[in-house]
């Protein structure tokens, strides 16, 4: 502004008409007014503004019931929000300001910024972790469950979350950022096989070798537990109802819990009066076992050609590709939204929500989509899916879903009707803000009208639609372990080392 200024200042002191004089002035006062002080305002559903540069609600404290305006620089603490007091689901918050499309293009301008800073603080993170290596604890790949040791029905309830650990195990084992030195790392990590072992039928035998070990470990009694996480994203582990795991919980205490949901913040949630509704029982009776947690959602089996894993012969896990989220994919898509589910009853009152679609959306009002109950054929329903712009993400038995983690996969916006998601399963939420890159629609509205609530979706103009397409294709990097660029292990590792701060 300084020359600028000057050449204004010149042009003002010479001899010229009044008139001339004027408009010089008035030129530099507009041109002041929309660039010199540009801040981006925004008005959230109960009618709160927030100048997202300058607000004084910032705050270091860890509270995952609240929701981040907008994606923020980690070189100041993210804004956060009160979602209490405003729609439950997080419903996203639209810029308010006289001139629209000027907000719209700085937004436009300040996402490509801030993605960028955030993949730059990713890609050169200083962040190291000690990852345990002792055979006893890890449990080497000759410990695979196989013949009359494997344990059927735990592998089918959870063979995508447990394909998910043990390629997660693999990438971490190879990761730059580990360090073989204790002394060195901020982050420690005991690759205890936890989703193996549920598979096993011996599984009591295993997890107490494991566990033996790593409490017997020097690394291990030197930090109490302290900044140490466990890795277990199947949904029935780090429950009581696993008692075989349950006799080893009083010795975790001190960890972190990396799971598909987040068990401490929805403990907090609680403690500040949020209302889960159906889920509200159960969340209540849920008894901690570790003083904190991170979500990384429900896990899906990474490609086998990019993190290769020992030969397995059993069922039940999804074979979902990577296909990169962009415009041109999303243009090119033939399917509208994208939903189909079964006929069996969820539990938590859930198949209201997630059999209405089916049965009162007309589809003579929405542009070609793929609605209906569930497919013969697997190959027909990848092919449809793929294929598609929107796709629904319903709450059932909890209130995450492996088709929130499907739709990113395969470059497909989420529509997602289930209100306490971002509480419940905020994945790797120091680094992503599900409003960003998902739409949430009301359960309640949508239970009353599902088509008006799709309808809604053309409503969208294609501005809105390039800023979800740009941070889901950001949300591709983070969450999936195979990705070209994956930035899953430093992204894990901030959010341990911004949990621990709040601990």
């Amino acid at each position: 502004m300084g020359p600028l200024l000057k050449c204004i200042t010149c042009c003002c002191g010479a001899r010229t008409k009044g008139l001339s004089r004027f408009l010089v002035l008035l030129a530099f006062v507009v041109f002041v007014s929309n660039h010199a002080n540009i801040r981006q305002y925004y008005e959230y559903d109960d009618g709160t503004i927030d100048d997202v540069f300058t607000s004084t609600k910032n705050t270091t404290s860890r509270a995952s019931y609240k929701e981040q305006s907008v994606p923020y620089s980690w070189h100041e603490p993210p804004i956060e929000n009160d979602v209490s007091t405003r729609k439950k689901s997080g419903a996203g918050v639209r810029p308010h300001s006289s001139s629209e499309n000027h907000n719209t293009q700085l937004a436009a301008v300040d996402i490509d910024d801030i993605i960028s800073q955030h993949v730059h603080a990713l890609n050169h993170t200083e962040y190291k972790f000690f990852m345990y290596d002792d055979p006893n604890i890890t449990l080497g790949p000759s410990v695979w469950p196989e013949g009359a040791n494997v344990n059927r029905k735990a592998w089918r309830k959870c063979a995508n979350e447990i394909l998910f650990d043990e390629s997660l195990f693999v990438v971490l084992e190879h990761s730059s950022l580990r360090t073989f030195n204790p002394d060195e790392a901020q982050i420690f990590i005991a690759p205890i096989p936890h989703g193996r072992i549920y598979g096993s039928m011996i599984r009591h035998t295993l997890w107490n070798i494991s566990f033996s070990a790593l409490m017997n470990h020097e690394v291990f009694r030197k930090h109490q537990g302290h900044k140490h996480l466990l890795i277990a994203t199947g949904y029935p582990l780090f429950r009581y109802s696993v008692q075989s795991l349950a006799e080893h919980y009083d010795k975790l205490e001190n960890m972190t819990l990396v799971q598909s949901w987040d068990p401490n913040g929805i403990k907090e949630a609680l403690d500040d009066g949020y209302d889960f509704h159906e889920y509200q029982e159960y969340f209540t009776k849920h008894k901690l076992i570790t003083h904190s947690s991170i979500s990384v959602g429900l896990g899906t089996r990474p490609n086998s050609s990019v993190i290769p894993l020992p030969d397995y012969k059993f069922e039940g896990y999804e074979k979902i590709p990577l296909v990169l989220a962009s415009m041109e994919k999303w243009r090119n898509a033939s399917n509208f939204v994208f939903y189909h589910t079964r006929t069996t009853p969820s539990f938590w009152n859930s198949t209201i929500y997630r059999h209405v679609a089916v049965t009162n959306v007309t589809m003579s009002n929405l542009p070609k989509s793929s609605i209906g109950w569930d497919m013969a054929s697997n190959e027909q329903w990848l092919k449809e899916y793929v294929d598609s712009k929107f796709c629904l993400v319903i709450r059932g038995d909890s209130p995450h879903s492996k088709a929130f983690t499907r739709s990113i996969r395969v470059g497909c916006i989420p529509v997602i009707v289930a209100d306490c998601l971002p509480i419940f399963a905020p994945v790797l939420k120091s680094t992503l803000n599900m409003s960003d890159y998902a739409i949430m629609l009301d359960e309640k509205k949508f239970v009353e009208n599902p088509e008006a609530q799709l309808l809604t979706l053309l409503e969208l103009d294609e501005s809105e639609i390039n800023n979800k397409i740009k941070h889901l294709a950001f949300a591709q990097k983070v969450m999936m372990l195979d990705h070209p660029e994956s930035l899953f292990v430093p992204a894990l590792l901030h959010e341990a080392v911004e949990t621990f701060k709040n601990v």
